[in-house]
């Protein structure tokens, strides 16, 4: 059985990338699910407030995020260049495992500082072919589409990789 959780681009793109080894949340995730492997689903919507500028390409503002947190510009254009899949949106894009949850206690550079913050440590991250399937809030079971039917949603003319 196939469970997923739906995160906003371009988080989910740092995620299944194995670059953002934290997922911020206000609840802490059930424990049947710390330790397995979870479908991550970016959401048909991108989180505007990490985006520069209005449908800016999902693959710069993850580019400028992780340049924030220590990554080079070199390794990051290296992965993304071999996962393009990781920018899409509306559907699973990868998977990844939540190692454990902690209130406040990581010190990860993307671990936000709010008071009340479930950090969820994300391990064994890694991309996946795009399936298309709508999202939704809390952990889920996936509905997949047919892939031939369904383009995955772009943010300007051309391609999420321009």
């Amino acid at each position: 059985m196939e469970i997923a959780i739906s995160i906003r681009q371009p988080w989910a793109a740092l995620i299944v990338l194995g670059i953002k080894d934290i997922e911020n949340r206000t609840w802490e995730p059930p424990a049947r699910y710390i330790g397995k492997t979870i479908s991550i689903h970016a959401g048909v919507q991108p989180d505007r407030d990490a985006l520069e500028f209005p449908r800016q390409p999902i693959k710069e503002a993850a580019e400028r995020l992780a340049s924030c947190c220590g990554v080079s510009d070199a390794y990051f254009k290296h992965i993304a260049y071999h996962s393009p899949e990781a920018f899409h949106m509306g559907g699973i894009v990868g998977r990844a495992v939540i190692n454990s949850a902690t209130l406040n206690g990581s010190i990860s550079p993307w671990a936000s500082q709010q008071p009340d913050t479930w950090h969820w440590h994300i391990v064994v991250a890694t991309t996946s072919p795009f399936a298309p399937c709508k999202g939704q809030l809390g952990f889920f079971k996936p509905t997949f589409q047919e892939q031939a039917s369904v383009q995955p949603k772009m943010l300007r003319q051309g391609s999420l990789l321009d």
